[in-house]
This record gives structure tokens, C-alpha cells and sequence, in this order.
């Protein structure tokens, strides 16, 4: 009886690990869970930004440098009330909202 539980046990646990997979992602050689809900405005409709005209895909979470390497530096940058650091690109016509060093979300 032992050796039957230590099998539904073991099967339980790889395939509810294997599940896992599914939200799991690797960023920057580390290990995070990723949120499928949005916050704000522009997440919303989605939880990514595709940039006209180019091929370069904004998502929530993404840190500053990686965006900075995506599309540049802002034009401007500035604090909201909220707490939240708002990157302006004029040229785009772009907002982004930063918190905690991670996009939260956009105004385009």
C-alpha cells in the first residue's frame, strides 16, 4: 500500500510540476512567475506593445534597461503622484510607467 501512494504521490507531484512549466519563465538567468492580469490602462487590452512601423514588442515587466535597449532613451522623464516613473517619447507618441524598475503599463 506504501509503495502504491509513493507512485500516486510521485506522479501527482511531476505532473503538477510539468503544469507549473506553463506559467513559469526564464528572464535574465532567474526564475519568476508571470502575471497574465493587466494593470492600467494599456494592459487592459493586452499584456504587450507592439511598436508601429518597427518589430519591437514592449510587455509588462519588462525592466528599464531592457527597454532602453529596445527603443532608446526617453525624451523625458518625470514622476507621477502615484509614485509611478512616467518615460515620454515624443517622436512615438509614447508613455511608459515605471514601478519597482518594471513597466507597468502605457499610454500610446
Amino acid at each position: 500500500m506504501k509503495k502504491i501512494a509513493l507512485v500516486i504521490g510521485a506522479l501527482v507531484l511531476f505532473f503538477g510540476c510539468a503544469k507549473m512549466e506553463d506559467y513559469m519563465s526564464h528572464r535574465n538567468g532567474s526564475i519568476c512567475i508571470e502575471m497574465e492580469t493587466g494593470f492600467r490602462e494599456g494592459c487592459y487590452r493586452k499584456a504587450y506593445l507592439v511598436l508601429e512601423g518597427t518589430d519591437v514588442i514592449l510587455r509588462v515587466g519588462d525592466t528599464r534597461a531592457r527597454v532602453t535597449d529596445k527603443i532608446g532613451s526617453p525624451d523625458t522623464i518625470e514622476y507621477t503622484v502615484d509614485g509611478y516613473e512616467r518615460w515620454e517619447y515624443k517622436e512615438k507618441e509614447l508613455m511608459l510607467y515605471f514601478g519597482d524598475n518594471q513597466l507597468k503599463f502605457w499610454k500610446d
